[in-house]
C-alpha cells in the first residue's frame, strides 16, 4: 500500500479505530503509538556491482505503558498530512516499523473494515519483508556467490 492510498483509506473511515496484523494472527497491541513518520530512501551495490535507489515511507511504532491509549483513523490522518508536507510521501511505500525484542519492518499486504469488541476498525494485515540477491544471473550457479569462483554462499 503507498501513502497515497493509505491517506485515502483514513479519510474514508476517520471515525474507526486503526490495529495492525502479523500473518501469525499476533496484533500489534492496541495502545500502540506512532512516533515516526520517515522518509528512508537507500542508495546501494548489489553483489554484482548494479546500482540501485529506494524509497519507502516508515510509519515507526512503539508500545508505551499507557494501554487506554488508542489511535483512531483521524488523528492518523492528522500525523500523515503534517509529515506528507514536509517529505513529499505521496507514492512511497508504506512500511511498519515495530519492535518486539529487534526491531522489525513490514509491509502492509492489505486491509479490513471490521467491527470487533463493540467498535469499528481498520485492520491492517502486515507481511514481512524478505532478503534477496538482485543480481542472481551474475551469482548462481555459475560464478558462485558475489561474483567469486566459489560455489554457493560466502
Amino acid at each position: 500500500m503507498n501513502f497515497k492510498q493509505l491517506v485515502l483509506l483514513l479519510s474514508d473511515h476517520k471515525d474507526k479505530g486503526v490495529r495492525f496484523a502479523f500473518s501469525d494472527k499476533k496484533y500489534i497491541p492496541d495502545h500502540f503509538h506512532i512516533t515516526e513518520v520517515g522518509r528512508v530512501q537507500k542508495e546501494f551495490m548489489d553483489c554484482g556491482g548494479s546500482v540501485h535507489k529506494s524509497s519507502s515511507c516508515v510509519l515507526q511504532t512503539w508500545v508505551a505503558d499507557d494501554i487506554e491509549h488508542r489511535l483512531k483513523a483521524d488523528k492518523l490522518l492528522e500525523i500523515l498530512n503534517k509529515a506528507d508536507s514536509l517529505l513529499d510521501l505521496k507514492n512511497e511505500c508504506v512500511e511498519i516499523e515495530y519492535e518486539d525484542g529487534v526491531i522489525s519492518q513490514y509491509k502492509i499486504a492489505g486491509f479490513e473494515d471490521r467491527f470487533q469488541d463493540n467498535s469499528s476498525e481498520i485492520l491492517f494485515h502486515l507481511i514481512k519483508k524478505h532478503t534477496a540477491c538482485l543480481a542472481i544471473d551474475k551469482c548462481l550457479p555459475k560464478k558462485g556467490c558475489c561474483g567469486s569462483d566459489k560455489k554457493g554462499c560466502c
